[in-house]
């Protein structure tokens, strides 16, 4: 193979913040958007116990997570795209990796209404997923097999198709 399976992994990767964004979720953010890849949303409704939250507060703190989670997840993937050695790529892995689990955390403090809380649960999770397997690319990387590389791929589409699955049933339950 003249293509290494991990190189091909980031790149998929690297596509990764297009995928995840909510590019239809009630409009774009009051914030401009920085080159950080740890960015965290600043305004949240109240934490994610119990109660059933607002759909115009959750649909603004989805929408500034979402966001937040689109500029870091872009950022970082171009970090990966432009690293020339392994050490740069896994660098920008990291700050993808920090991309997704600040995404997951900004989501699990929402207060979703009731008919939205299964729905969110599942994205944090799958956001849990997603840095569960960018943790496994990077070992692939440091340890440079290619055979757990190529084991990674698909699991790789499968959590980037699911975080979709599901992001578009909370845009179809907020509305634009």
């Amino acid at each position: 193979m003249r293509i290494p399976p991990w190189t091909r992994l980031l790149c998929v990767l690297a596509l990764a913040g297009a995928l995840v964004a909510f590019t239809g979720c009630g409009g774009s953010s009051k914030k401009s958007s920085s080159s950080s890849s740890n960015t965290t949303a600043t305004t949240t409704p109240s934490g994610g116990g119990g109660g059933s939250g607002s759909l115009a507060d959750y649909k603004s703190g989805a929408t500034t997570a979402a966001n937040n989670f689109k500029n870091s997840a872009q950022a970082a993937s171009a970090k990966v795209q432009s690293g020339t050695t392994p050490a740069e790529k896994l660098a920008g892995l990291d700050d993808l990796k920090k991309s997704v689990d600040t995404a997951a955390n900004d989501f699990e403090a929402l207060n979703p209404p009731d008919n939205l809380k299964s729905d969110n649960a599942e994205l944090v999770k799958e956001f849990r997923d997603l840095a569960t397997i960018i943790d496994d690319v990077k070992t692939a990387i440091q340890n440079k097999d290619q055979a757990q590389a190529a084991a990674v791929l698909p699991r790789l589409g499968t959590a980037q198709a699911n975080i979709a699955q599901t992001i578009s049933r909370i845009q179809s339950k907020i509305g634009p």
